[in-house]
Order: C-alpha cells, then structure tokens, then sequence
C-alpha cells in the first residue's frame, strides 16, 4: 500500500503535494537501506507548442521546449532535474505529473533552484531534490520563452525505501541537563541513524579539509517536496536527498548541516561531527562560517508546524551557545550584513525556506535567545584574554571540566575552576594524548619557559609537554617526569629536552623515552634512570637495556677514579674518563672491580672492552694502570703496577705463571700477586721485582 495520491493544486516554485489528514502504512524494505537512481533523458521539442498556464507568476514561459512523454518506471519517491550549464536564455520552469496506484495526478510545478542552491561539480545547473511521495510514473515537460535554450536536460528518480530501523533510529544523546549556563544539546538521529552509506561520500581527509574556522551565523532552509510523510519515512527521505547531492550532483556530502522532519526530530547531515563547524553546501558564498538547517517539507504551501520549530530552535540555541554568538545579532557574510539566523532568501534568489517559515523567523530568534544561557565562565575568560581568536569548536563538557577550542589556543577550565591555555604544537601533542581524560590529566599552567634552554612548556597533573624548535612537542609523564623535573640543572641541560614519546623498551615490562642527549630508561625493578653522553652512547652500542649489563639502576655519578665518570646497571657498570672514553664492566670483572675500593685508582679505568686470552677460556680488559683476568677457575684478579708491568713482559697468561689466582695484597715490606705456576713480588725498599715459579 502507497500513500494516497495528492490533490491536484498548481503554484509557482514549488511542488505541491498538501499532507492528508492520514496517511496510509508505508511497505517494508529489507533490513538494510539501499537507494538506487535512475536518470531518463528529456528531449527537446521541435515545434516548441504553447500552453496555458495556472502560474500567474510565468506566464511568459509559456513554450514546451523539452519533455518526457508519461512513462511507467520503477519504484521512486525522490526526484531531480540537471541540466548544461551551457544552456542560455530564461531560466527553465518545470511541471510534472506523477502516477501512483496506477492513477496520474494533475500538472505540478517543481522548484528551479537556480541560484538557490549549489550548481553541480560539473558546473550542470539543477533543481533541488523533491520528495514526491511514493511513485511509478512520471510526466514532464520543460517551459521556457522564445529565449529559452535548454541542453542536456536529465530527470533523476530515486527509490529509496523504509527500513525496519527508521522506526527507530540511533540517536546521539541529549543532554539531561544545560552545562555551565548552556544550552543542552537536543537528541540527535547520527548518520548512521538514518543509514548513510559512507563509502559514497568524499575520503575522511577531503570533508576535514572542508572544516571551516568557526560558526558566525545559522542559515534556515526547506526541503520543499511533500509535507505528506510519516515520523517513519523521515530517514528514507534523507537518504534520497543524500543520494541526489553525491551521485547526481557530484558533491561531497549532503548539502546541510542538520535536517528537522515536521515531527521535531533532527537529524546530523554533512559528514563531520556535530559540534565542528562543518562546511556545508547549501547556500554558495555562504556556506562558510555557517550552519544550514533544512526543515523537511514545503513551507511555502503549509504551515510550519510548532514542534518542528521548536526542535530547530533547540539545535540552533546549542549550536550558537557554543560558538558564543548573539541569536538577536547582526553578522556580515559574504560582504552582506544579515542577521545571524537568517534565510536562505535572504542571500539568494529563492523562496526557501518559504512564506510560512519566513513569517515565523522573528519568533523562531527569540525561541532561541531564551534558550540560550547568559554566558559561561569561559566565554567571559575568552573574552577578557581578548587574543584567543574566534570559537573554532564548541565549547564542551569533559567530566567535571570544560574545553574551549580557538583560533590560537585551547582553553581548559579545570574542574578546580582554574583555566589555562594551550596552544600551537602543544595543543596538538596534548589533544593526540587524549586532552585532560588522557594520560597527562588537566593542565595546571599556561605555556612558559621550559627547564631547558630555548625551551618552552605546559605542566599537567601528571607530567608536562616540552617544545623545542629543534624537536618539536613531545610529552613526559609520570615517574619520568617527575625524575626529570628533580633533577640538577647541569644534569638536565646534559640530557636535554624530549625528541620522542614514551614506549615500551625491547626487553618485556621496560619504559624508554629519548630526549636531545640521551635516554630514559624504567622498570619496575630499577626505578627510572636517565643515560647522557657517553655512557649512554656506549650503553646503546651494545644493546641498550637488551645487553648484558641490563637496565641502569641510578643516574651518572663520580666514577673512583678522580675525573671518572660511572652509571651502576643491574648487571655491571659503565665508566666513562677524558681521554679514555667510556667502556663497561660485566660478569667477574665487574664483580671484582666494584670490591677494590682504594685500589681501584691504582688499577684507573677501562681503556676497553673485555676480550679474550690467549689462555683457553681467559678472558681479561685492560685499564689505563693495568688489565683484570678471568677465568671460571681462577676468577677475576687485578694486575697492576710495576707487578702488571712485569707480568706482561713475561708473557702473561701464556707464561709459565698462567693467569693469576689473588689479586695483589700486601707481603712484608712489599706487594705481591699469586699465580697459577708462581708469584711475583714488590718490594717497596728498592721497587726490587722477583718472580718465583713453584
């Protein structure tokens, strides 16, 4: 069963289809939407008759230049008519009939649009899309002057059916209640509440680039067609003007920013998120910095009903309270001044969005201005600061604070009600993190200079954002940031400002984070410890927290050795000394060095790394006073001094002494080391060396 056929009834720029007292039960579609076009072309007419016309308003456009002789098609309820932009002359009108039930209403006369509404991508002139109400046949014919040339001209009809899930759509919640003397954001169907396709519309990255600055005025439509439909065909009927927008006209998206069906229900349009000021295209030169809100029906034809207002009074009071605009003010667009909600006839050659509407646009202002707070405590922070520039995103509620986005800064008010102010690339890293419910909590300075020369930063709850010009933004938080605010000066300049974010470290459960000179570095077990310089370079050439020396357990300190400079890791230690370089101790060798207290600056600092003897299974590393040797029988023993000197000439482990079983102690009058195959002893009255073989 269709709903019924309307009454025949003519009138000049729109289509009339009056609403019935009652309307019929609309038929079922599958349980996903679909929407197919067709297109038909229509043909000029060669001997251009003449006919009357009930229009008083064209009475000059009298000749039947093109038409589509009645034709039975499939399926439709949504109709569109392009044609060359090349073509000269008056401006076409259009008059079609329409079968339903096997019936053929009378001669009805469809809005132009021609300077009201944008032309297609292809510079083809057209009309806007008309819901018609379900139909199988249609008639045209094409009227014009003598002037009147018309090429190319192309009828699209659209079938797009009810779905089961139009009786009940998904919803972008209201709010309960205003936020911070604000007007509530009203129950919203979202796109994918009224089934649009996504893959038909331009890429995520093509509608972002079509985000406009700010919203600075509110531009109120019509959808004109038939005001006869139910609350249940209100998503089919979008999906139609949707189709017709992308597929026929070659836009991005659909035209508006919010649509509102007669029964007070609003629905998201254009691709982009409900609070952003969306580029729409609706309006031409006037659909930047502008919210267009289309109300489903013919308002020239049939009064505007009360609930349909209201709901677009609650979506426009939202919208301006957000964007801190005056609903009773002026606004200059396009170099005209008009009101800040305004009519699509206001700033172009149209009716819409129809008498009926346009007599209610004084009181449709005042609905709105008394929804509408006083003005939030940001808004009078923004306004007093004075350079943040305009509203950029609406302001919004983030638990129990507020966000305010603007040309130059993001405005926080914290819900301590203190407000700060974040800007340039540090808005972005902040944003990117996930703003005050991310990891860095609420900010609790504006931007000013950082720890580190040429630096600049904001703190947060649990960390900060650091800029530099060589390294851009980058955050630190938690235990590292508070290791890095702790830290001296001189230590800080040497590990610099961050040049990367936060992450896992290659061995499980480790946190490393880069800076300008070197690295952080935590665990669980180890704490957080900052590596710079050399340490931290030798540290990375043999693997960093995956090298055998594992994590570092405390910051870079004096080394034993005067000059020396040491960080202590879970399994060894890197030393680092002017001239020397930096090397690291591990196993045996370690072990040994850390127990020589006073007789470590005898045996100085490592020259190396450890490498292997000449005895299997030896290994030793040499020291600017002397080597360290090991092996898993004799363990590791230090040889230095004159006694180091000796040995060494003798030919070390590959002597007859073998490698040394003590390190050097001390004897009567002297010093001495035990080895393998012998000793060698100092004696301190006359630095006498003898070596003894067993």
């Amino acid at each position: 069963m269709k709903p019924p056929t309307a009454p025949r009834l003519l009138a000049p720029l729109a289509l009339v289809l009056l609403a019935s007292t009652a309307l019929a039960p609309v038929p079922r579609a599958a349980a996903q939407p679909t929407t197919d076009l067709t297109t038909l072309a229509i043909k000029p007419t060669a001997n251009r008759p003449t006919i009357t016309r009930a229009d008083k308003q064209a009475t000059a456009k009298r000749q039947v230049v093109a038409e589509l002789p009645g034709t039975d098609t499939g399926d439709f309820s949504t109709i569109g008519l392009t044609w060359a932009g090349g073509s000269t002359g008056a401006t076409p009108d259009f008059e079609i009939r329409l079968k339903r039930d096997g019936e053929w209403s009378g001669w009805e006369t469809l809005e132009t649009g021609t300077g009201g509404v944008e032309t297609a991508h292809d510079g083809r002139k057209s009309t806007d899309p008309i819901y018609v109400g379900e139909s199988e046949g249609v008639e045209l014919r094409t009227l014009g002057d003598a002037t009147t040339k018309v090429s190319d001209l192309q009828l699209t009809m659209i079938d797009s059916p009810v779905v089961e899930s139009d009786e009940n759509p998904e919803l972008i919640a209201p709010e309960t209640t205003a936020a911070d003397n604000m007007a509530p954001r009203p129950g919203i169907v979202s796109r994918k509440g009224w089934g649009a396709d996504e893959g038909v519309r331009c890429s995520d990255a093509e509608m972002r680039d079509k985000i406009d600055t700010t919203v600075k005025g509110v531009v109120v439509h019509h959808t004109a067609g038939t005001n006869s439909y139910s609350a249940s065909q209100s998503a089919s009927i979008i999906r139609g003007i949707y189709a017709y927008h992308v597929k026929t006209l070659g836009w991005c998206d659909i035209g508006y920013n919010f649509l509102v069906d007669k029964y007070g229900t609003i629905f998201e349009g254009r691709w982009g998120g409900v609070t952003k000021p969306v580029h729409g295209s609706h309006a031409t030169d006037w659909n930047t910095d502008t919210m267009g809100v289309s109300f489903m029906g013919n308002y020239d034809t049939a009064s505007a009903p009360a609930g349909m207002l209201e709901a677009g009074a609650k979506v426009i009071a939202w919208k301006l309270d957000g964007y801190y605009r005056n609903p009773k003010g002026k606004v200059t667009l396009a170099g005209k001044t008009v009101n800040v909600i305004f009519r699509h006839g206001d700033v172009m050659q149209t009716a819409c969005p129809g008498r009926y509407v346009t007599g209610q646009m004084g009181a449709l202002r005042d609905n709105v201005a008394r929804k509408m707070g006083s003005g939030s405590a940001m808004q009078a922070d923004w306004a007093r600061r004075g350079w943040l520039g305009e509203p950029t995103d609406m302001e919004t509620a983030l638990g129990s604070g507020r966000k305010g986005s603007f040309e130059k800064a993001d405005l926080f008010q914290s819900p301590n009600g203190q407000f700060h102010w974040i800007q340039n690339s540090l808005r972005s890293r902040y944003d990117q993190m996930g703003g005050p419910t991310g990891t860095l909590g609420w900010p609790t300075s504006n931007e000013v200079t950082g720890l580190t020369t040429g630096s600049t930063q904001n703190t947060f709850t649990n960390g900060r954002i650091v800029w530099t010009s060589a390294y851009g933004s980058w955050a630190i938080a938690n235990g590292i940031n508070n290791n890095y605010g702790a830290l001296p000066d001189a230590d800080r300049a040497s590990i610099g400002a961050p040049r990367g974010a936060e992450g896992n470290g290659r061995v499980s459960g480790t946190r490393v984070q880069r800076f300008g000179g070197g690295y952080y570095y935590w665990s669980s077990a180890t704490g957080t410890v900052p590596l710079w310089g050399g340490i931290e370079r030798r540290y990375a050439a043999i693997g960093s927290e995956s090298s055998p020396i594992g994590l570092p357990t405390a910051r870079e300190t004096n080394g034993k050795v005067p000059g020396a400079r040491q960080v202590m890791f879970r399994d060894g230690t890197i030393l680092w000394a002017k001239g020397s370089g930096a090397w690291e101790l591990k196993g045996g060798v370690f072990y040994l060095y850390r127990t020589l207290g006073d007789y470590t600056d005898d045996l100085g600092v490592p020259t190396g790394t450890e490498y292997s003897g000449s005895k299997a299974g030896s290994v030793k590393q040499n020291f600017t006073k002397g080597r360290i040797y090991w092996s898993s029988g004799t363990g590791a023993r230090a040889v230095y001094g004159q006694i180091g000197t000796k040995y060494r000439s003798l030919g070390e482990e590959g002597s007859k002494l073998g490698l040394p079983t003590s390190s050097e102690y001390s004897v009567s009058g002297g010093r001495a080391v035990d080895f393998q195959g012998g000793k060698i002893t100092w004696r301190r009255s006359d630095n006498r060396i003898t070596v003894t073989y067993k």
